[in-house]
């Protein structure tokens, strides 16, 4: 009778335990994704006093605002919840507007980037929700072939 009931215990118990398996592999493979930076850029300092830090990686874009000494504004925003994005170059600098669903139609605007530094966040941007909403795998690809082809898709777009 003991093994009986330990037998139907132990058989309950392992599709929790497969299940809190996966859901363990699934949010480790999250993570590595968010630790994984393809880039990094900055406003130029002269014009900025303090220069505000755009972070991409797989899953999200940080926008890190730097107000004044010490204090900081981050913008967390997905992939999928960017509607638009444009680099607006002048004769020095270029300026990147964002806008999403949820900034209230305003658009996230980051001024005096390096020409270069803003074309390429566009296209970047770009193609990684163009790789996102075709379901495209990035993980386990070199980070140098990833930006390669996550400009050149968004190049094309």
């Amino acid at each position: 009778m003991k093994s009986k009931s330990t037998t139907i215990f132990s058989s309950i118990k392992k599709p929790f335990e497969n299940r809190r398996d996966s859901t363990e592999n699934t949010l480790s493979n999250i993570t590595r994704g968010s630790e994984i930076i393809l880039l990094k850029i900055k406003t130029v300092f002269p014009f900025t006093l303090f220069p505000d830090i755009i972070i991409i990686d797989l899953h999200k874009i940080n926008i890190i605002r730097n107000d004044f000494f010490l204090t900081k504004r981050v913008n967390s925003i997905n992939h999928e919840d960017i509607l638009n994005i444009a680099a607006e170059c002048g004769p020095l600098f270029a300026t990147l507007k964002i806008t999403t669903r949820f900034f209230s139609g305003k658009p996230i605007i980051i001024p005096y980037l390096k020409k270069s530094d803003a074309i390429l966040t566009k296209r970047l941007i770009h193609g990684l929700i163009v790789a996102h909403k075709k379901g495209v795998p990035l993980r386990g690809v070199e980070i140098e072939t990833l930006l390669k082809n996550l400009e050149q898709l968004g190049k094309a777009e």
